[in-house]
């Protein structure tokens, strides 16, 4: 009895470390198209940036607690499904040299909503293009990775911010108030403040001192997105944005001249 326990032993080992070892050779995957990814999360060096939404709703910097830039969160998971690895090029301990070390490189993780990895990886010194040194630990060989733009990954939190007030754009129009009611505004202005994008973002601005009492202009999609610019600081106007805790500053010039078109009075 004592042998067949210790052969039967024996054979579950041989099992586990045949599978722990297939386990350990397989190559890193990109991300899956049609995975759907709930958290980003870009860890550098001093920088951490964590990127959440829920149930399929817009992309949310959680330090930042205001809305990430949608097109750069697609131009990263984009890459990362586009992913392509080469062949290893150095062995695990030239992971410094190659940029990948604690103090250089970029932990890329993607989540589902259960909290699964869908994609986990560290990218470090880029060589040309989109192709940046890559391995899946710092226990693994360095191999060469295309797809992702190493620029994005070294983006700041705040960088990652949406600039865009009207992120999804306005295809179904849009509405300025003015003399006491909604009135649609017509195409060419209309792609004008559909496009307006902040140069950054307010802080410590009371809201009650913003102007937003009196507005320049208030706007809004038919389904209810929009922003209200108020008052003008130097260059710049600020803008409160529905639905966004920050308030954002755009340039002045870019809105005074339409504003004034449209509601007939002069900023």
């Amino acid at each position: 009895m004592r042998a067949g326990h210790v052969v039967l032993l024996s054979i579950f080992a041989f099992i586990g470390l045949a599978g722990l070892r297939s386990w350990r050779d397989q190559a890193p995957a990109p991300l899956r198209v049609g995975a759907e990814p709930a958290r980003i999360e870009v860890r550098r060096p001093r920088e951490d940036l964590i990127i959440t939404r829920e149930a399929g709703g817009p992309w949310v910097i959680v330090r930042q607690d205001d809305l990430a830039d949608a097109e750069a969160v697609e131009l990263l998971l984009r890459g990362l499904q586009s992913l392509s690895l080469g062949p290893p090029v150095a062995p695990a301990d030239a992971g410094l040299a190659c940029g990948l070390g604690p103090a250089d490189c970029a932990r890329v993780r993607v989540l589902d909503e259960a909290g699964r990895p869908l994609f986990d990886g560290l990218f470090g010194r880029r060589l040309f293009g989109r192709t940046s040194y890559f391995r899946a630990s710092d226990q693994d060989a360095v191999l060469l990775a295309t797809g992702v733009d190493p620029e994005i990954l070294l983006r700041s939190s705040s960088q990652w911010r949406e600039p865009r007030l009207l992120p999804a754009g306005c295809a179904g129009g849009l509405e300025i108030f003015a003399r006491d009611g909604w009135r649609t505004v017509p195409d060419d202005p209309a792609r004008e403040l559909c496009s307006l994008r902040a140069s950054h973002w307010a802080t410590g601005t009371p809201e009650g001192l913003a102007g937003f009492n009196v507005p320049l202009l208030r706007a809004r999609t038919p389904d209810g997105r929009g922003f209200t610019v108020g008052e003008r600081r130097g260059r710049e106007r600020l803008v409160r944005v529905d639905g966004r805790t920050s308030l954002l500053r755009i340039p002045a010039a870019a809105i005074e001249s339409t504003a004034a078109d449209l509601i007939g009075s002069v900023p």
